[in-house]
């Protein structure tokens, strides 16, 4: 059960708990930008191929190349702070594990209402699809759930995984009452003193937006673009597969930096999509390849 504060570090240290009894197993985060919870390396090549299957959880950063300093001030519509949860086996009634979840927050159902609202999701990219619910707390968006439908050029058609993202910060704001995301309760020191979220990420977002917002520059990033694709390409023809989808990877956050910013047409923008599938594609054929030799 949640500790009687609230905090950040309790609600991730409860969910995790909770899912570790289901049987998922606790990975690193992704060492690199991500915008999607299946993009992560280890989760996205273990749904390639016949990989052994096994649940995992993490808790992910969301990268912030579509956010902007003022936008903090209105949490309610986003969050930044995801736990993930990716179940390749096949379950029963995984709405109702879901909200079991969340009781095991204590969140209040019976004083509120939660609200399930069904969408497409696609990414070009990736070759991603799913069937999405968005999941409302009254009016605060505190997890999605995707079921998978289709991943990757190669995806192995047994493996549809369910996907849970749950918004940690939208969450710690409504266990804890509170009305802004810097006051949140990270957590207490030695002191038993408690620990804000602006004291330990304050200085570092507003340092971050403040480049996005004055520093960055179309040449720039289509320069820092430019190095990561040569890159990505480069370690493909050395057959170093995962780490050339990490370029790639890094180099999807600079796209998204471009839609933030309005830097691109709609031709160039479909123009690099087109560039980054290709080279995801080559990514995931030559993975399969790499490992069928390594099994012979």
């Amino acid at each position: 059960m949640l500790s009687s504060d609230n905090s950040f570090f309790s609600i991730l240290t409860t969910l995790t708990k909770f899912w570790n009894n289901f049987g998922c197993i606790l990975i690193p985060p992704a060492q690199t930008e991500i915008s999607f919870p299946i993009f992560h390396p280890n989760v996205f090549f273990s749904m390639l191929g016949d990989n052994k299957d096994f649940d995992i959880m993490y808790f992910q950063p969301y990268n912030l190349s579509k956010k902007s300093w003022d936008n903090r001030h209105n949490i309610q519509s986003y969050s930044f702070l995801k736990f993930q949860i990716i179940i390749k086996s096949k379950i029963e009634l995984p709405q109702k594990i879901f909200l079991d979840s969340l009781k095991s927050i204590n969140l209040d159902f019976k004083n509120n209402y939660i609200k399930f609202k069904n969408e497409k999701f696609d990414n070009f990219i990736f070759r991603l699809n799913a069937n999405c619910y968005k999941i409302y707390f009254n009016e605060n968006l505190i997890a999605t759930m995707y079921y998978v439908q289709n991943i990757a050029k190669n995806k192995n058609e047994n493996d549809k995984p369910l996907i849970i993202s749950y918004n940690l910060d939208n969450l710690a704001l409504i266990l804890q009452k509170c009305d802004n995301i810097w006051n949140i309760k990270w957590n207490k020191n030695s002191a038993n003193e408690a620990i804000l979220y602006s004291d330990i990420m304050f200085d570092v977002e507003k340092d971050y937006c403040d480049f996005m917002q004055t520093v960055s520059s179309e040449k720039q990033f289509l320069k820092i673009f430019d190095i990561l694709i040569d890159t990505a390409r480069d370690l493909l023809e050395k057959n170093i597969t995962i780490s050339a989808y990490i370029y790639s990877l890094k180099a999807k956050y600079y796209l998204d930096m471009f839609d933030y910013k309005n830097l691109l047409t709609q031709e160039n923008k479909i123009k690099y999509k087109k560039i980054l599938r290709n080279i995801v594609d080559e990514c995931c054929k030559k993975y399969l390849l790499n490992k069928n030799d390594i099994l012979k």
